[in-house]
């Protein structure tokens, strides 16, 4: 009988990276200032109490369809990744990176569709940009033309790309960089290694936090009497979200795969319309969700 192999653990610098989402989309709102004085002085306002925006792009919908493109592909990088840093930096497996998103990957992984979609419609927009920029009606008096940016532009000004940045490790720096101070080297090491552990801990957290907003809601709902109440979503949601977790597990931590494991267990075979037809399924579904929230970390909730 052959004994099972513990998972190895390996160090978060050796299996994951550090990733920021950069998307740039034209923002078509500009402040009037005249306008803005105007309104402020028709309400016997202070000049700088108000702020007037007018819409260079009024009436058309495509840059409305950009940003709702935009919003589905920072969804997906969120769903790929963990919180690391302010500003947008987080982590994600080595794995993820060359599969799904390193330029190479990106076309075709599962930002394939929402991409593609934010490049057509950033095209067809370029395209008709020169004419809805001379026949916008709607600004009527307002319509300004030095306020368009030049056409030839326009196309670079909408833009999406994933960067890659090593985890940092206190090994990162030399003892040359603090003059053969040993003990200032140690301790700033030491300090940035706790720092990591302590930003990785709080992704986790973060993570965990995502899996409880569809647990919460399964084990309200599976309380409830009226299983009218079961969108079809109700399973799909928590497992979706086990998939997240088990992605962004780089390091093997025993508790997220065990959580997994689980939760993938409690849920196999159990649909909406199975939980609708049997109290008992219900019952039994929900005593193991609420083991699986009892089981998660303080969270504060």
């Amino acid at each position: 009988m052959n004994t099972p192999t513990a998972p190895t653990i390996l160090r978060p610098q050796d299996c994951m990276a550090m990733v920021v989402q950069n998307i740039s989309v034209w923002n078509s709102l500009r402040t009037n200032n005249a306008l803005s004085k105007s309104v402020a002085a028709q309400h016997n306002a202070d000049s700088n109490a108000v702020s007037t925006r007018v819409d260079l792009m009024a009436g058309t919908t495509l840059l409305k369809q950009i940003k709702s493109t935009e919003s589905d592909l920072r969804d997906v990088f969120k769903e790929l990744s963990s919180p690391f840093l302010d500003g947008g930096y987080r982590t994600c497996t080595n794995v993820i990176w060359l599969n799904e998103l390193c330029p190479a990957a990106l076309p075709h992984g599962k930002m394939r569709e929402p991409l593609a979609k934010f490049d057509s419609l950033a095209d067809e927009f370029s395209d008709q940009y020169e004419f809805l920029r001379i026949s916008q009606e709607a600004l009527g008096d307002l319509h300004d033309m030095s306020k368009y940016p030049d056409p030839a532009t326009m196309r670079e000004r909408f833009s999406h790309r994933v960067s890659m940045f090593p985890l940092p490790s206190g090994q990162h720096f030399s003892d040359e960089f603090f003059n053969d101070a040993q003990a200032d080297a140690d301790q700033w090491r030491a300090e940035t290694d706790d720092f990591v552990k302590t930003q990785l801990h709080n992704g986790k957290l973060a993570m965990y936090h995502r899996l409880y907003q569809p647990l919460k809601n399964m084990a309200k709902k599976l309380h409830a009497d009226n299983t009218k109440r079961f969108a079809g979503t109700l399973v799909s949601n928590v497992l979706d979200m086990v998939e997240v977790l088990r992605t962004c597990n780089a390091d093997n931590d025993i508790q997220m795969t065990s959580m997994c494991d689980n939760l993938e267990d409690a849920l196999r075979g159990v649909t909406c319309e199975a939980l609708r037809d049997s109290s008992q399924l219900r019952v039994e579904t929900k005593r193991k969700v609420d083991q699986a929230i009892a089981s998660l970390p303080t969270l504060d909730i």
